[in-house]
């Protein structure tokens, strides 16, 4: 019955360029309103134009990215509303992460959390308001691993 079956391809080559895009927008490497060609992108993964072509339609399909013209797409600049909107988000996302990490706490969690903030008034000081801690850094200390997703209290 299956003597003619192959392997099915676990990764295909856009959904590779969709993994690739996704990280270069969460890591800012795409200025919102800024056209970006879909041959340049191309160029700059060393491939054709179909694959990048069908990720950035995925992008496009979830919002992610516009159609700045036929063959350019681009990040949607946010307006006032939606930078609030996103603020008010982050507050309320980062107090019950901050409440999250506070109950599991350890003794390890919390030189971490010395550490990060000796790293922050350093910054802070030096003026480099350019420096950047790595994300994965302040997430890893902000929500332990093992912490528990509870409701927020009424």
């Amino acid at each position: 019955m299956f003597e003619n079956a192959k392997p099915i391809q676990k990764n295909k080559l856009n959904d590779q360029v969709y993994d690739w895009l996704c990280e270069l927008l969460r890591e800012g490497e795409f200025t919102p309103g800024e056209a970006v060609p879909v041959a340049r992108v191309a160029k700059a993964f060393g491939l054709s134009a179909m694959p990048v072509r069908e990720a950035l339609t995925r992008l496009h399909a979830i919002g992610v990215v516009a159609n700045v013209s036929g063959r350019s797409v681009g990040v949607p600049a946010l307006g006032y509303d939606e930078l609030k909107d996103l603020r008010d988000v982050r507050l309320e996302l980062e107090a019950l992460a901050v409440r999250w990490a506070v109950r599991n706490r350890d003794d390890a969690s919390l030189d971490d959390l010395v550490a990060l903030l000796e790293r922050l008034e350093t910054t802070e000081q030096s003026g480099d308001v350019g420096a950047e801690l790595p994300r994965d850094d302040v997430a890893a200390v902000i929500v332990q691993d093992g912490a528990e997703i509870e409701p927020a209290p009424a």
